[in-house]
């Protein structure tokens, strides 16, 4: 894959990255015991563990996986998307509370005052195997993200990013993902103040989710496809090129440089025949 990138793009990846690794090598020679590792001595600042918290919701599986999700199911998987929102919620209204008058470390620490060393064990090993099946899948993803980018192999982005990973958590535990989160939340708030940003508000393209809903099996249109053509001034759904071609011009700073702030549509003119 060919890309763009130059050397001093290469040399910015590479400083972050070493940047990471030290931050875990550094922040794992103030941690004196199990307690600090899994919970930082219970003296995390409530505003670093709000931008550690947002910053973990921030990765490339969201924009891979969950994008797929919602492009090919709709709302359902902006639904999954949002799901831990109550549960977060509560925890932090109700939980966390109770769980810092608890003196505990971990939640299978818990269970084993509850119910038992057998409901620990259980629960550990379980634990075990879903972990390296969730990372797994978040290793891939953002492996996507970083060959694309970058240019390289699959397999090495992967292997890389996994690794420097391994590093600063199991070094530095959670002060140093905390303190990695920081930085990384820093680096965003820099960039989002430099970048352009835009958003493309596509109208009705064929897919496998709409269909059913728009087209009968003989090829013609449902009277929500029949509605839908009435409203769309072209008279016909969009092509996958057309949603390709201005997402391009946006991207190429020679000619859509000076654009920024805006939602452009690409829908045969449904926006401005007022929609459905």
């Amino acid at each position: 894959m060919t890309n763009s990138l130059t050397v001093l793009d290469y040399s910015a990846v590479a400083i972050y990255l070493v940047l990471m690794a030290g931050i875990g090598i550094i922040m794992g020679r103030y941690v004196k015991n199990v307690k600090e590792y899994f919970s930082g001595g219970n003296a995390v600042p409530w505003h670093l563990g709000a931008i550690s918290n947002y910053m973990t919701m921030i990765s490339a599986f969201v924009f891979v996986a969950h994008a797929g999700v919602v492009y090919q199911n709709g709302l359902i998987g902006l639904l999954l998307l949002w799901s831990p929102v109550p549960a977060t919620v509560f925890a932090t209204l109700f939980l966390a509370h109770r769980w810092r008058r608890a003196g505990l470390t971990t939640p299978v620490e818990y269970l084993e005052q509850r119910y038992g060393s057998s409901v620990r064990q259980i629960v550990s090993w379980c634990g075990i195997g879903f972990r390296i099946l969730e990372n797994m899948v978040r290793l891939y993803a953002l492996g996507i993200v970083v060959s694309g980018t970058l240019g390289c192999s699959l397999e090495l982005a992967a292997a890389v990013c996994g690794g420097i990973a391994v590093v600063y958590t199991m070094i530095g535990g959670l002060w140093a993902v905390v303190v990695t989160d920081a930085v990384q939340c820093a680096i965003l708030l820099m960039i989002t103040a430099v970048i352009r940003v835009n958003a493309i508000a596509p109208g009705f393209f064929i897919n496998k989710r709409n269909s059913k809903i728009l087209t009968t099996p003989e090829g013609g249109l449902t009277s929500r496809g029949k509605n839908v053509m009435a409203h769309t001034p072209l008279g016909r759904f969009g092509e996958a090129d057309e949603l390709l071609g201005c997402v391009r011009w946006l991207l190429d700073d020679r000619v859509a440089g000076f654009v920024t702030g805006i939602t452009m549509p690409v829908d045969g003119g449904f926006l401005a025949a007022s929609g459905v």
